[in-house]
């Protein structure tokens, strides 16, 4: 049971690292910004296994009563374990931002580029804006929540 936590930041690491090369090395040398919603949904991914593998961690150890399946309730009791562990703020509002990137994409009424950025519009008429910039701090910010998940399951 435990496994299935560290299973969870092992695929988090994979995906991180999958970003770091396309952010990296493939979207300097391709430069389409097409490629920036895929990145931002494996960077996505990353965050949202790893906020379940600390909750997974929690739910092992019973200071959680339940891990749903569902990502909103998910998220919520995220941001009560969040401020148990006193991680980072920007962590909840990038995982919200990604969260709802995710879910604009599937309900996406158009995406086009412009210039080097990539925006995807929804029916209600909001837009998402994708940049390298947004990627790239979104990416550090994983990485360092991706570390302090591993510490706080290292703990127990």
């Amino acid at each position: 049971m435990m496994k299935e936590g560290e299973d969870l930041i092992l695929e988090a690491e994979r995906k991180l690292n999958n970003v770091d090369h396309l952010l990296s090395v493939t979207f300097p040398l391709v430069n389409d910004s097409k490629i920036l919603a895929p990145i931002a949904e494996t960077l996505g991914q990353s965050a949202l296994k790893t906020m379940e593998a600390l909750l997974r961690n929690e739910y092992n150890y019973k200071r959680i009563k339940a891990l749903p399946n569902n990502l909103e309730i998910m998220y919520t009791i995220f941001k009560s374990v969040a401020v148990k562990y006193k991680l980072n703020k920007n962590i909840g509002s990038m995982l919200s931002d990604l969260k709802n990137l995710i879910e604009n994409r599937k309900k996406s009424a158009a995406e086009f580029t412009k210039g080097d950025k990539y925006v995807i519009c929804t029916n209600e008429y909001s837009t998402t804006v994708i940049t390298t910039e947004k990627l790239k701090n979104y990416m550090q910010i994983t990485s360092q929540f991706i570390m302090q998940v591993k510490e706080i399951m290292k703990r127990r």
